[in-house]
């Protein structure tokens, strides 16, 4: 053995000490501070190995030592197969999600040293296609994250030109901006708002009714509660209605003013509660502390 394969020794033992002292410590962080699953260890490990037996795969069967080519110039060999392994390894990972892998679950683990194993030793195709993924999935998120940014403020926009025109009193224009509104966003609150203000204004406060019960299955808001109890005193114009929709009122009405006290105040001056107006329990509700 002469003194470059002696050197090569070297260069291999010395860099793989470190590399497997930073590769526990790497892991005892992962599963200690991170509180990550102790089978994360099979990545690394099989991984390593993966990337031995594909290192001579790669160079034509031959088993290349850490080695100076030129004065500034190490070709890690060996040790640069079980680091592309592992990084081929952890590439898998990120894609086990797709496989429906639970790491966590001890029948797991043949699949995971499996396809640790075989990402390790095609490390630079795993590499890549890992990047692919995550550059794909990047550009998705990018344009969503575009499109909402755009879409916010325009609903916010096109909702409040809805309510001004609701001021002026032209409903059907108003109601086609709050459209634009929930046609840029339609998780816009204010836009189905707006909508169904111009809906009620127009006479069509069952639409109006509708709309607000939808919105307020997916996610409660007072205004919307409130709207809601208001069309319901509306539509219910007759003596025989209202006793039947009383109590539901009386529930929706307090649910809106216990989360926007102020509401009180809109609600004693509000003429589509009129019909509820003298009702003992709708004075109780106006008169309440929170």
């Amino acid at each position: 053995m002469d003194k470059e394969d002696i050197l090569a020794v070297i260069f291999t033992t010395t860099l793989a000490i470190g590399a497997g002292w930073a590769g526990v410590r790497a892991m005892d962080f992962v599963t200690t501070t991170l509180g990550l699953p102790a089978s994360y260890h099979l990545i690394p490990i099989f991984g390593g190995l993966g990337g031995i037996a594909g290192g001579p795969i790669r160079a034509e069967n031959q088993l290349i030592l850490c080695h100076l080519e030129e004065l500034a110039k190490l070709q890690l060999g060996l040790l640069g197969d079980v680091v592309g392994g592992i990084a081929g390894a952890f590439a898998a990972a990120f894609l086990y999600a797709g496989l429906g892998l639970d790491v966590s679950k001890a029948e797991s683990y043949p699949m995971i040293i499996s396809i640790s194993v075989l990402a390790g030793a095609f490390a630079q195709h795993v590499l890549e296609t890992g990047k692919d993924k995550f550059l794909k999935e990047a550009k998705a998120a990018g344009h969503e994250a575009a499109a909402r940014a755009v879409a916010r403020p325009a609903a916010s926009t096109f909702a409040q030109r809805a309510e001004e025109l609701l001021e002026e009193g032209d409903f059907e224009e108003a109601e086609r901006a709050a459209n634009e509104a929930i046609a840029a966003n339609r998780e816009s609150t204010a836009g189905h708002l707006a909508k169904a203000r111009a809906l009620h204004r127009q006479g069509r406060t069952r639409e109006a009714l509708a709309l607000m019960k939808r919105l307020l299955d997916r996610q409660f808001d007072p205004v919307v509660a409130y709207n809601i109890a208001c069309y319901q005193c509306v539509l219910a114009t007759d003596a025989d209605a209202l006793p039947k929709h009383r109590d539901d009122i009386l529930r929706g009405l307090r649910g809106a003013f216990e989360a926007k006290p102020h509401l009180r105040a809109l609600a004693r001056k509000d003429s589509d509660l009129e019909g509820i107006g003298a009702d003992a329990g709708f004075q109780a509700l106006l008169e309440e502390e929170t």
